[in-house]
């Protein structure tokens, strides 16, 4: 009995300082008590609201708008590398943010623009009574105002958060961050993919998309509330009058900042090679359901809160370079997989493709959104991630364009590997697959420079 009662004093004892432990976590993270805490709150809450706004108004749902419009694949390929286009304009995001002593008004009306366009107005364009090809203009036309207005409001939106986030508290952060508006982005995806496919076997999948525009368009205006409550350090060189051109050229010079980028933009170049043209295989040529596509997505959450804890500890522990170099090969193995999946298989070949690709993300996403900040200065933040952004939407672009000539000088081709038959579409996911693991090679062997923080 005495030994029991040891016994359960010991656990109860050692389970008081656990909630202890996790209350004052809690509270370090995301409480009310000071401005940067209750700031980490809403940034939570914008990037949720973001990420599930543009997850409705994009992807799977954006291409069902594009086949309302009779887009073709060449012009699906233009319209996702304009997109990308516009976004380069980050790097001269500065000229316009720093003119600004406080950035967040400026950012807030670039959203506003943002949404408009991509949510209402592009939403509308199939409901226009004009001819299909003014209707292709004012799709091209929209997405570049849309496209411009994000990509001004990029960096804004950095310098508006890092100030938030203390070097400590970033992989735990970026941990949790990840597992919330997966969550949220999936679960809506699957509800709103039962809802397209009910109105598209009514014959109604126009009314089906736009049901979707608008759920994503309730989640901007979270995401606008959210920025408003957002708390704005004043940035250190905001009085200054610095030269504008001077502070564009200042990556240049930071050997350690430039390796980022380089390994951010080879990631973003390899990611987009397929663009939209994997998803339009999928629903086009093998004609798997939106709820079907929803529903695997919706198995990431299990995983998600598996490993993404799991990954968060294996990279306090060691390098992230060496931890995303681990994660990018289970990751590309999904590109593997899912080349070989069609008509006959897609039911099981295709969630056991994406369920690798769902180990590995979580390492991604918590790695590569902390890579702009690994070695950021104190001053000039808004020039170092313009550039960082540009960048990387600049090399996201040509790998747009990559997958788009491989498209278009593939078309009719066919493959063949292990005795089965590919198309152009699905010979994109394999070659983005041997890139990817070449990139995975690269972080490996750049560990040794990287700077822990």
């Amino acid at each position: 009995m005495g030994g029991a009662v040891i016994k359960n004093i010991d656990v109860s004892s050692w389970l008081k300082v656990r909630v202890r432990g996790g209350k004052a976590w809690i509270g370090e993270m995301v409480s009310n008590r000071t401005v940067e805490s209750r700031s980490r709150r809403f940034i939570l809450s914008f990037n949720i609201s973001a990420t599930v706004a543009v997850s409705l108004a994009s992807g799977n749902f954006l291409v069902g708008l594009y086949a309302i419009l009779n887009v073709s694949d060449a012009l699906l390929g233009i319209l996702t590398t304009v997109a990308q286009l516009c976004n380069i304009a980050q790097i001269l995001s500065p000229l316009l943010l720093d003119r600004f002593p406080g950035k967040k008004k400026i950012v807030l009306i670039l959203r506003c623009v943002y949404h408009l366009f991509f949510i209402v107005i592009i939403g509308s364009i199939p409901y226009f009574p004009v001819e299909d090809g003014f209707k292709v203009s004012l799709l091209v036309a929209s997405m570049v105002v849309a496209n411009l207005a994000a990509a001004l409001a990029g960096p804004g939106i950095s310098m508006l958060h890092i100030r938030s986030l203390p070097d400590r508290l970033r992989a735990s952060f970026f941990m949790i961050m990840s597992m919330m508006y997966n969550v949220c982005t999936y679960v809506f995806i699957l509800v709103c993919g039962w809802i397209v496919d009910y109105m598209r076997d009514t014959r109604s999948l126009l009314t089906g998309i736009t049901v979707v525009r608008a759920i994503a368009l309730v989640f901007s205006v979270l995401e606008i509330i959210s920025t408003i409550n957002i708390y704005e350090h004043k940035e250190p060189d905001a009085d200054k009058k610095a030269d504008k051109k001077f502070a564009l050229t200042l990556p240049f010079k930071d050997t350690k900042y430039m390796m980022c980028c380089a390994l951010v933009g080879a990631w973003s170049f390899f990611a987009n090679i397929p663009g939209l043209f994997y998803s339009s295989y999928l629903i086009n040529d093998v004609g798997v359901p939106y709820s079907f596509l929803g529903t695997v997505s919706i198995l990431s959450l299990p995983i998600l809160m598996v490993f993404g804890p799991v990954w968060s500890k294996v990279i306090n522990r060691h390098s992230w370079f060496k931890s995303i170099s681990m994660a990018m090969v289970i990751y590309a193995t999904c590109y593997l997989v899912c080349a070989f999946v069609d008509k006959g298989n897609y039911m099981f070949l295709y969630p056991c493709g994406v369920v690798l690709s769902f180990i590995g993300a979580p390492c991604i996403n918590i790695v590569i959104p902390n890579m702009p900040y690994m070695h950021l200065p104190e001053s000039g933040r808004s020039g170092y991630l313009g550039f960082y952004a540009g960048f990387n939407s600049f090399m996201a672009m040509l790998g747009l364009l990559t997958g788009t000539l491989i498209i278009n000088l593939t078309s009719g081709a066919q493959f063949s590997f292990f005795r089965q038959t590919l198309i152009n579409k699905q010979f994109l996911y394999l070659i983005v697959w041997v890139l990817l693991l070449v990139l995975s090679a690269a972080f490996m062997l750049l560990k040794k420079h990287e700077k822990r923080v």
